[in-house]
């Protein structure tokens, strides 16, 4: 039964030319940066945090989207990352951070 399982998944995955898997790769560490900032200000890291801290994530997060669409990536990622990015920073819900479970790929990749 295993044996025909692996044969049906194999039949259902279609090989990536190493372009393709480095675009793709490339979308996802986008989103995972922001997903990075956008979770360090959910947990409001404690200590030393000042307003300048707060100014220099708004302009990594602006940074990120910009990166995405003046590369070109933005036709290579899918319609939820473009919504995560295109969002205002700390305004992800928790579908936003749930995504990450897609991040896990990009080891397989």
């Amino acid at each position: 039964m295993a044996f025909r399982t692996t044969a049906i998944l194999r039949q259902g995955l279609k090989l990536r030319p190493p372009f393709e898997l480095a675009l793709r790769s490339s979308c996802l560490q986008l989103v995972l940066a922001r997903w990075g900032l956008e979770t360090a200000a959910l947990m409001g890291l404690r200590g030393e945090q000042t307003a300048n801290d707060d100014d220099r994530k708004v302009r990594a997060v602006e940074a990120i989207t910009t990166a995405m669409y003046e590369s070109g990536l933005d036709d290579h990622a899918t319609s939820a990352e473009k919504s995560m990015l295109d969002k205002p920073y700390r305004t992800w819900e928790y579908s936003d951070y749930a995504y990450g479970d897609h991040w896990e790929a990009l080891g397989v990749l």
